[in-house]
């Protein structure tokens, strides 16, 4: 993830170094800070910050995999095994966000547009900010190609970085059905998208990054506005964290039942975000109901004969300040 900023809008407002580049935020309080003079700048006809989220999902994009990680606070801590959608982190980022929407920073529409209309609203030099992933870049080449911006590094508590963000190499797959004609073609399609011919190409058209140290070169990136910004992020702020692995495993065998009330972490910001619930009781709440059903889940495995507990998937020493870590059981 990324903080994706505008350089034309950026210059209007002023904030730029003694040789008139664009200078984005580092700390937390220089983005809230940045958002309110490019606000006042635009006087209505742009904002600091544009934020879409209709998708629920967009405030895990935002919040529980940008901003709280580089406050320390995970969701799901390793370290636990459980959900920590109450801590410190979050609660810091949530009220920072809230702080901005009060400063007026944000443009308004955030619970009706959805995440595509944001990023175009950005790309017409609408909003100055946006926080996305590294398939931004490529949507903006084709909606909106005349927009001018580059991508920074998520911003950090004032305090400082109290944790990187989570890369795993665990991901979605490809598989054979056992209904396939043509099992050997199919095979050899999945492996030519492994190839480094594949992923070179991949890269050059501008349609992401790549995990694998010697394509991932900013040279192959210069295509696309923004991606090879996005490929040295993934190699100084992500943490590389084979701890997913391990991870799956324990999800492959615990199934969570749904909770009550609100479905989903996005659907309590939203219902934060409107003022609908107060933020650290609605998180604690939250927080509450999802460690009950994963609770449930474990037990209801045990059940079924699973050899299971809740203290199988505890990682004591993940550390989240530490860039790198391979565990037991896990393959990078």
């Amino acid at each position: 993830m990324g903080l994706l900023y505008n350089k034309v809008l950026f210059r209007e407002a002023g904030l730029v170094d003694e040789n008139g580049e664009p200078t984005p935020p580092r700390m937390w309080s220089e983005f809230r800070e940045y958002a309110k003079i490019i606000t006042e700048k635009g006087q209505g006809t742009y904002y600091g910050l544009v934020i879409g989220a209709k998708n629920h999902w967009v405030w895990n994009m935002i919040l529980s995999q940008s901003l709280t990680e580089t406050a320390g606070t995970y969701m799901e801590d390793p370290r636990t095994w459980q959900y920590h959608y109450d801590g410190q982190g979050m609660i810091e980022a949530v009220n920072l966000l809230l702080e901005m929407k009060k400063d007026g920073s944000i443009m308004p529409g955030v619970l009706s547009m959805n995440d595509e209309q944001s990023r175009i609203e950005f790309g017409k030099d609408r909003a100055a900010m946006i926080i996305g992933g590294w398939w931004v870049p490529g949507g903006i080449a084709v909606n909106t190609p005349n927009c001018l911006f580059d991508v920074a590094a998520i911003p950090v508590p004032d305090t400082g970085r109290r944790g990187y963000h989570r890369v795993n190499y665990s991901n979605n797959g490809l598989v054979v059905s056992s209904y396939c004609k043509v099992p050997e073609k199919a095979w050899e399609f999945i492996e030519y998208t492994l190839s480094d011919e594949y992923v070179k190409g991949y890269i050059e058209a501008g349609l992401g990054i790549t995990k694998v140290p010697t394509l991932n070169r900013p040279e192959y990136y210069e295509g696309t506005q923004g991606m090879a910004s996005f490929s040295v992020l993934s190699k100084t702020v992500a943490k590389i964290d084979t701890y997913e692995e391990k991870n799956a495993l324990g999800r492959s065998q615990v199934l969570e039942p749904p909770v009550e009330g609100y479905p989903g972490f996005g659907h309590v910001i939203s219902a934060i975000w409107s003022g609908d619930l107060e933020v650290e009781e609605g998180l604690r709440a939250y927080t509450q109901k999802r460690n009950e059903a994963r609770r449930i889940g474990v037990q209801r495995a045990r059940e079924r004969g699973a050899a299971v507990s809740l203290s199988d998937y505890v990682q004591e020493d993940w550390d989240p300040r530490s860039r790198e870590q391979t565990y037991e059981g896990a393959k990078p």
